[in-house]
C-alpha cells in the first residue's frame, strides 16, 4: 500500500533538501506512507485508537493517536495525529517498503553501494517513558542485513526533529520502519511520535562522483544534472536545496 509517487512537469522546480551540512546529489521524496496518521477521508479531526491507513500495529494494545490541534503551542509545520503508546508497557507500529515494487525500479541506483538512508521523526514523552523510531533492511530472502537505522530511545519532553542515518546494503530489497512506546512505570506509556519521513540519498564527494563516473570537476549543479540524466527513474530531491524533476522522471507501485 504504501506510495512514492509526484506529478510529472517539465521543468526545474525549486525547493529544499540538505542533510547535515552537505550537498546532496541526489535525493528521493520521501517513502513513508501517511506519516500524519490521518483517516481514510484525509482528515485529522478527533482521535483514533484503530490502525491508520499504511500502518500495522506491531505490539501492545491501546495505541492511540491523537490530534495535534490538542497539543499548545507546538513546533509543527503541519497538523496531524501524533502516535501514543497508550496503556501498554510497550507499544510499536510499522510499516514496510518494498523497493523492488516500484513501476520501475532503478537497480543501479539502489545497489550502487553509496546510498544513505535518512530519517526524520518529532519525538518527545512525558515522565521518564520513551520514544523510539527505527528503520531495518531485508534481503530478497527475507533476512535482516545492513545498518538498522535507530533514533535511540529519547526522554525529551518537548517535540524535537531527530534524524538518524545508515547505509543502505546493496541486496536490501525493502525497508521497514518501526515506531516504538515503552513505559518506564506508572499506567500510561508517555512516548509519542509525529510525522516520520524516510528518504534515500547519494551525498555528493568525490568517492560517490566517481563511483557514478561525474566529472569532479564540474560544479554541484552541473553534477546534479548528470546524476539525474542516469537515475530518470527515480523520484530525486537535488541538493543545494534543488527539486529536480524532469518530465517522465516519476516513480510509483505496480497496481
Amino acid at each position: 500500500m504504501l506510495k512514492a509517487t509526484f506529478k510529472t512537469i517539465g521543468a526545474l522546480a525549486i525547493g529544499m533538501a540538505m542533510i547535515a551540512n552537505a550537498a546532496n546529489l541526489i535525493e528521493t521524496e520521501n517513502l513513508v506512507e501517511n506519516g500524519l496518521f490521518l483517516d481514510d477521508n484525509g482528515s485529522y479531526a478527533g482521535n483514533i485508537s484503530t490502525e491508520p491507513t499504511g500502518w500495522q500495529f506491531a505490539a501492545g494494545t491501546q495505541t492511540q493517536f491523537i490530534d495535534t490541534t490538542t497539543l499548545a503551542n507546538h513546533p509543527f509545520d503541519k497538523e496531524g495525529r501524533y502516535f501514543y503508546g497508550g496503556r501498554s508497557a510497550f507499544n510499536s507500529i510499522t510499516q514496510s517498503f518494498d523497493l523492488t515494487s516500484l513501476s520501475e525500479y532503478n537497480e543501479s541506483f539502489f545497489r550502487s553501494g553509496a546510498v544513505t538512508i535518512k530519517l526524520d521523526v518529532w519525538m518527545w514523552s512525558g515522565a521518564t517513558d520513551d520514544a523510539r523510531a527505527r528503520v531495518y533492511q531485508k534481503d530478497a530472502a527475507g533476512n535482516y542485513i545492513g545498518d538498522v537505522v535507530n533514533t535511540g530511545f529519547t526522554q525529551i519532553n518537548d517535540p524535537y526533529r531527530y534524524t538518524a542515518s545508515g547505509m543502505l546494503h546493496e541486496d536490501a530489497v525493502s525497508l521497514h520502519i518501526f515506531l516504538d512506546s515503552d513505559r518506564d512505570y506508572g499506567t500510561a506509556n508517555n512516548g509519542y511520535v509525529f510525522d516520520p519521513t524516510m528518504t534515500l540519498l547519494i551525498e555528493d564527494n568525490e568517492a560517490n562522483r566517481n563511483l557514478l563516473n561525474i566529472d569532479t570537476s564540474l560544479s554541484l549543479q552541473e553534477a546534479q544534472n548528470v546524476a539525474q540524466a542516469q537515475f530518470t527513474n527515480v523520484p530525486l530531491v537535488g541538493a543545494f536545496g534543488a527539486l529536480m524533476v524532469f518530465a517522465g522522471a516519476t516513480m510509483r507501485r505496480k497496481k
